[in-house]
């Protein structure tokens, strides 16, 4: 046997070997194998590539892979679009069954530290979500951190992102959130936060309880809003301090708007209300919200 003839058959033998590794091993080594064939693939065509990735999205009910072929997908897909220098694509389908199905690629200097970095993510149950993200060294991508979270389901809104990069320290450096759960009644949403510090990720477990919360980087406070029915008249708001990575609820304020003409306006769980007008609600309500419920409360 020639020695091309033996590397030709050594190289044979070798893809079998991965492609049980990827049928039979665990999701760490699937990743590892992966990365290495990424590594060593061609270039894509990135413009044909994102094309592809918005025509690609099943049908509802059409899917009909398991979730370990999905996850072997989704590793391959990763393989093709890795040289994209900037990408957000998050995508979720169903299979005949309805179950949730999410397929997540995030490419770029996601934390604005001059660094690139991608985030894979993908479905591996109805109601879990695994995400790897993977840093960029020397033009290769090598595994940086991974979790598991819940999936959140978003039926309606396929390319409902759940994965979001922003600053919550006030370091100019952004930080991951991953949305965990999505309800549409009485509309919550709830996430995971890990802020990016010493070139690591750190979990604040604090902010899994809040509800809606948005970062207002001005006064460095997180505002949470959650409607609590009557046509959203209902409001509950809550204000935390963000300090040093700790969160404390600074003030809970609950509206009470049902009724046509007046409020019933409760201060830090006090069983007395204060009654208002709805005009004059807006002296309770943190003037954070004031702009996107004008026009809820004025139509009132």
């Amino acid at each position: 046997m020639s020695c091309s003839s033996q590397k030709k058959s050594e190289e044979t033998a070798s893809h079998r070997e991965k492609i049980e590794a990827i049928k039979n091993d665990s999701t760490d080594k699937i990743n590892l194998v992966f990365l290495q064939d990424c590594n060593e693939g061609q270039s894509t065509n990135n413009k044909a590539t994102t094309q592809k990735l918005d025509d690609q999205i099943p049908e509802v009910g059409t899917y009909k892979k398991t979730y370990q072929e999905h996850q072997q997908d989704v590793w391959i897909e990763f393989c093709r679009i890795q040289h994209h220098t900037q990408l957000n694509a998050q995508v979720a389908f169903t299979d005949a069954s309805y179950k949730f199905y999410r397929k997540i690629f995030i490419i770029g200097d996601l934390f604005d530290t001059g660094q690139t970095f991608a985030l894979v993510g993908y479905s591996i149950s109805d109601t879990t979500v695994k995400i790897h993200l993977l840093k960029k060294t020397k033009n290769k991508f090598k595994p940086f951190f991974e979790t598991t979270t819940k999936n959140p389901h978003t039926p309606g809104v396929p390319r409902h992102h759940i994965v979001d990069f922003i600053d919550y320290n006030g370091d100019k450096v952004k930080d991951l959130k991953v949305m965990t759960d999505f309800r549409m009644m009485h509309t919550a949403e709830r996430s995971m936060l890990w802020v990016y510090q010493n070139n690591r990720l750190l979990l604040i477990p604090e902010y899994r309880n809040i509800i809606n919360g948005q970062y207002n980087a001005i006064d460095h406070k997180i505002y949470s809003y959650e409607s609590m029915g009557c046509g959203d008249l209902h409001m509950l708001f809550k204000v935390y301090q963000w300090k040093q990575n700790q969160i404390t609820l600074e003030k809970q304020i609950r509206c009470d708007c049902c009724a046509k003409k007046t409020c019933e306006v409760y201060i830090n769980r006090r069983k007395e209300s204060v009654r208002t007008t709805t005009n004059a609600v807006y002296n309770f309500i943190p003037k954070f919200w004031h702009t996107s419920l004008k026009r809820k409360l004025k139509n009132r």
